[in-house]
């Protein structure tokens, strides 16, 4: 058996390593999340492929709760790999 590929998923231009988790993997609920930065996704809670973008500066001050939310909810339970170098959005 192979060892699994390394799953990262970006919030706010913090990368998190969600290797461990099947639901980022290629069959799962949250594949479209994976190798990106989903934070306006995340912030809209939506699966749409196209809102898997880093932009999120302009949304309404609702959403951008909900993406705090998500963020302190990852850092709680993600090792954090890096930082996208020259993300403005943070």
């Amino acid at each position: 058996m192979q060892p699994a590929a390394d799953t990262d998923v970006e919030r706010k231009g913090t990368v998190f390593d969600v290797t461990g988790n099947k639901a980022y993997g290629p069959e799962g609920s949250y594949k479209v999340f994976a190798g990106k930065d989903a934070s306006r996704a995340l912030a809209q809670s939506s699966l749409k492929p196209e809102e898997c973008r880093p932009e999120w500066d302009d949304l309404s001050d609702e959403h951008k709760k909900v993406l705090n939310d998500w963020y302190t909810y990852f850092s709680k339970r993600y090792n954090i790999k890096g930082k996208v170098e020259g993300a403005t959005n943070m």
